[in-house]
């Protein structure tokens, strides 16, 4: 699920679709723990589902639909299509072997006919050898591919990675904004 705070962004991410400019790459930043991986997750369910793919039900969904067949295949973290990057157990950078595997996944087509999609977070973890090796791939993207790049510290990516992203800037929620939620969820926090 979107956090409250973040119906901003989710509103833009939505008229990207629903005009069909939506950006190969984006670089969703902010302060660690606010939500931006968990709002990438979001975002690349619901551009996977069959639901988003029909322009008459962009305009009214906000979320996924849950029961598609991709939406039943991301749920379950088996989507062909989509790929989850973080640094390998033991590491704090992404190592440029992961970003090779990357680019040879969205040099292939789409098993499922539709959008391929990748998070790589923490972006800033991506060593020098593997930013340089993603490069090629925000310049010259396959068809319906998408990049996200989660990043706590944007400041540490190569220049050439950030400027062939769309920036989304995530922002801290107000205090009365964290409150309702945490009151709200405190039974699923276990509070």
């Amino acid at each position: 699920t979107m956090l409250p705070w973040q119906t901003q962004q989710w509103i833009k991410m939505l008229s990207h679709v629903a005009s069909n400019t939506l950006p190969h790459a984006f670089l969703f930043s902010g302060v660690e723990g606010i939500g931006k991986e968990l709002f990438a997750k979001h975002l690349s369910s619901f551009l996977l589902c069959d639901a988003s793919k029909n322009e008459s039900s962009i305009k009214g969904l906000r979320n996924s639909c849950g029961i598609c067949k991709q939406c039943k295949l991301f749920e379950s973290d088996t989507h062909p299509d989509f790929k989850f990057i973080v640094p390998e157990e033991g590491s704090a950078s992404i190592k440029v072997d992961q970003i090779r595997k990357l680019v040879d996944f969205f040099s292939q087509s789409s098993q499922q006919g539709g959008r391929k999609i990748a998070i790589l977070s923490p972006a800033e973890g991506l060593n020098n050898n593997a930013a340089n090796a993603l490069l090629k791939t925000l310049e010259e993207p396959s068809k319906d591919s998408v990049i996200i790049l989660v990043s706590h510290q944007p400041g540490m990516l190569l220049p050439t990675v950030r400027s062939r992203c769309q920036v989304a800037n995530f922002s801290l929620p107000s205090l009365e904004e964290s409150i309702e939620w945490l009151n709200t969820n405190k039974n699923k926090l276990g509070a």
